[in-house]
């Protein structure tokens, strides 16, 4: 868990998984929305997609659309990687040091969107309610679940398997999760018990892959091949289901307007999975000198995540005219997108400096009371 024991090319896969999160985001609640929320094609007037054609142009959001999903799984191969092996992960530090950073944003999100709304006045702008802290941000969540069944119930077990029952136990938690009926019996057991045991699952893959190094045989471009196939099969998909999308359409003979389709993956996606540990085996090997620099970023990546997934920087976005220019211009979208991705994410490293700030000076303002309370009971 601590940043100053990890290799600086495990805080740069950080980096690159928060930034896949911000761009799915984008994709999800920028042009989705916007080619599919009637609120925003009247706005803008931007119904340009709304015919039963199969538009190159739109490969370019379906390509991105995995990436979050992705991200959430590097995420949480990166923690099992360092600490599966340990039975003494300490659940109650990570609950404190994530609430702390959720009250944080929470309550600048709050604060933010009441001044913003003042000043711009814009009817797409959305305000935040204190509500925010405990209703979204699923991923906090799922994440600290994770953690807490690892360190607390399963490491001291896992510690104690061999390969060969360490390789089983793998299996056995990818099949719960890929068959379709075991499954849905998961879900059924509890919501979201699928992409809990997923989790579970990348996480003691991590830690298999650091205790047994399973891939040091496999050649370098192995996992690039793998990555490459994995988007050929994201296309092929957004291909076949367009285009059965537009045939029932036309079949129908509707009059309503056409609404093209979002396609979306889960995090147990097995096209994900294979993303996953390809693109974490390929930094895996990647040997970088240690970086301050590098570790400090990948630290504040997870503030970066509530700081930009929720609704008011989605209006913020959302002032962006985007279908119009993806129709027109789909270079152009592509370099504004990514830009906005980057300055997303360069706004959320400075909030983290602030927030590291903030946090200096309540310990610093906490030592001087302790200290001048002491003196006086001396007295």
């Amino acid at each position: 868990m601590e940043q100053a024991k990890r290799s600086s090319n495990f805080e740069l896969l950080r980096i690159v998984a928060m930034l896949m999160i911000i761009v799915f985001h984008m994709v999800q609640h920028v042009v989705y929305r916007q080619m599919t929320n009637w609120t925003y094609m009247a706005y803008y007037n931007n119904g340009l997609f709304n015919n039963p054609v199969l538009y190159k142009q739109l490969y370019i959001p379906a390509v991105m659309t995995p990436l979050g999903l992705v991200g959430n799984g590097l995420f949480i191969m990166i923690s099992g990687y360092f600490t599966a092996s340990k039975t003494n992960v300490n659940a109650a530090r990570a609950g404190k040091k994530l609430l702390e950073q959720l009250a944080f944003v929470s309550l600048l999100l709050v604060i933010g969107s009441a001044i913003l709304f003042k000043w711009m006045n814009n009817e797409l702008l959305e305000l935040i309610p204190v509500t925010i802290f405990q209703t979204d941000w699923w991923f906090v969540g799922y994440y600290f679940c994770v953690l807490l069944i690892a360190g607390v119930f399963l490491n001291q077990k896992i510690v104690g398997l061999d390969q060969k029952k360490y390789t089983a136990f793998l299996v056995i938690l990818l099949a719960v999760v890929q068959f379709g009926w075991s499954g849905e019996l998961a879900d059924n057991l509890a919501s979201g018990m699928r992409i809990l045991v997923n989790g579970i699952f990348l996480y003691y893959l991590g830690g298999y892959i650091h205790r047994y190094n399973p891939f040091q045989r496999v050649r370098s471009y192995v996992p690039v091949l793998l990555i490459a196939a994995s988007y050929f099969l994201v296309l092929l998909n957004y291909h076949n289901i367009t285009l059965s999308n537009i045939e029932q359409y036309l079949q129908q003979g509707s009059a309503d307007t056409f609404l093209q389709t979002a396609v979306y993956y889960d995090n147990f996606n097995i096209v994900v999975t294979l993303h996953v540990v390809a693109l974490f085996e390929i930094f895996r090997r990647i040997r970088i000198p240690h970086s301050r620099l590098i570790n400090f970023i990948g630290a504040a990546t997870f503030m970066i995540y509530p700081l930009h997934e929720n609704a008011l920087v989605h209006s913020l976005w959302n002032m962006q005219d985007w279908i119009t220019v993806l129709y027109n211009d789909p270079v152009s979208f592509l370099g504004r997108f990514l830009l906005v991705a980057a300055v997303t994410f360069v706004l959320g490293i400075l909030i983290y400096c602030g927030y590291l700030g903030l946090k200096w000076m309540l310990h610093r303002f906490r030592w001087i009371f302790l200290k001048e309370s002491g003196t006086k009971l001396s007295e």
